[in-house]
């Protein structure tokens, strides 16, 4: 293992890891994130390729009722990382609690989560009734930016037997015996 370069010039405060997801509506999340320099260059390193060429992804998982271990979740989706550091996210249900992370597909198709995000729940859809005569109820109804969220598709993952902040550990090929005899030594 060798020590991955960090110019001086590079340690910024400001250049951290964060991934965090807000509620903006019932059925939109906003989620925004940056992958400081020297945790992308550690991952490039590890992998030996470009970041962009590493599949980073976001996954965001419903997490309703459960005790999320990062294994367990009700439904999971997924989406190419966008461009940028921030987007809008549309078709999630209200009242469900909801837990995001950053990471990259392999190119075996497992999932190594780079970054947890906080957990979040969407409030319950309430009828508002609108007095339409209301021009102060109108004006804010117009002043309200209109996000122009970003869909994703729902996944089944590949399930780990363990995770950890530093590993990941698929489930373990059984060993089949390979002498005839049927005893093992």
């Amino acid at each position: 293992m060798r020590q991955i370069p960090t110019p001086a010039h590079l340690l910024d405060r400001s250049d951290r890891d964060t991934l965090h997801l807000l509620v903006q509506s019932p059925t939109v999340l906003f989620i925004y994130w940056q992958l400081s320099v020297r945790k992308r260059a550690m991952v490039q390193e590890h992998f030996g390729a470009d970041w962009q060429a590493l599949q980073p992804t976001l996954r965001i998982y419903d997490i309703t009722g459960l005790s999320f271990d990062g294994s367990s979740a009700n439904e999971v989706s997924e989406l190419a990382l966008p461009q940028g550091e921030s987007c809008f996210l549309r078709g999630f249900h209200p009242g469900k609690s909801y837990i995001a992370d950053l990471g990259i597909v392999g190119g075996d198709g497992y999932f190594l989560p780079i970054l947890r995000s906080n957990s979040v729940e969407s409030p319950l859809i309430e009828s508002v009734a609108v007095n339409p005569l209301s021009q102060e109820s109108s004006a804010n109804h117009r002043a309200t930016p209109s996000p122009f969220p970003i869909s994703f598709t729902v996944v089944k993952p590949i399930q780990y037997e363990q995770f950890s902040a530093y590993s990941v550990y698929p489930h373990p090929q059984k060993m089949a015996d390979s002498e005839p005899g049927g005893d093992s030594d």
